[in-house]
């Protein structure tokens, strides 16, 4: 009798209380739909250290798992979101550019971000109304990173129709960014202001 009471408590005490759903709260699950903390904090509701008590027959145990937070897709995480080269920069020709989500400012022209994908590096803006060349067209920025870390960008479009046409223009080359790639001409090197 004493031996089925122990199994017994020990079962209630180690049990998960999701097992009918078969989540049994393992690293970086952390998902807020179980009860579990997105932030790092225990999954599954546990607690450290109330799975019984050493010495009167349970186990020593931690209630649970303390998660990771995970990616974006299973509880949240840290992956960026933003523009990757958002923030201030000098050209190789000494020109200035503050890029922020919605806008990437050269300081004599202005293009208004509307999509860019930091996986296949390029931004799609529209050309400022007030800008002295092409104004309310589209422009294409591609950029890349060369072997040590530094950011060079190609406009490939500068004067499209349409947001439409500006996404459809082919990707700047990026095998040598110094020399060539960008139209018939190098990238322009940037470095952080």
């Amino acid at each position: 009798m004493t031996l089925a009471l122990l199994s017994l408590i020990t079962l209630v005490a180690c049990g998960d209380k999701d097992d009918d759903t078969g989540d049994t709260g393992g690293p970086g699950d952390g998902g807020a739909a179980d009860g579990g903390a997105s932030d790092g904090g225990t999954s599954d509701g546990g607690t450290t250290g109330d799975g019984g008590t050493t010495g009167d027959g349970g186990t020593t145990g931690d209630g649970g798992t303390t998660g990771d937070g995970g990616t974006t897709g299973d509880g949240g995480g840290t992956t960026p979101v933003g523009l990757e080269i958002a923030g201030t920069w000098v050209d190789s020709w000494g020109g200035s550019h503050t890029i922020t989500d919605e806008l990437w400012d050269q300081g004599y022209a202005s293009f208004h971000i509307t999509q860019f994908d930091n996986d296949a590096m390029y931004v799609i803006a529209q050309n400022d109304a007030a800008n002295k060349w092409n104004p309310d067209q589209w422009s294409r920025f591609d950029w890349t990173w060369d072997g040590t870390g530094g950011l060079w960008y190609c406009q490939s479009a500068y004067a499209a129709a349409s947001e439409a046409d500006a996404l459809a223009t082919p990707a700047a080359d990026p095998a040598d960014p110094a020399t060539g790639g960008c139209g018939g001409f190098s990238w322009t090197g940037m470095s952080p202001k």
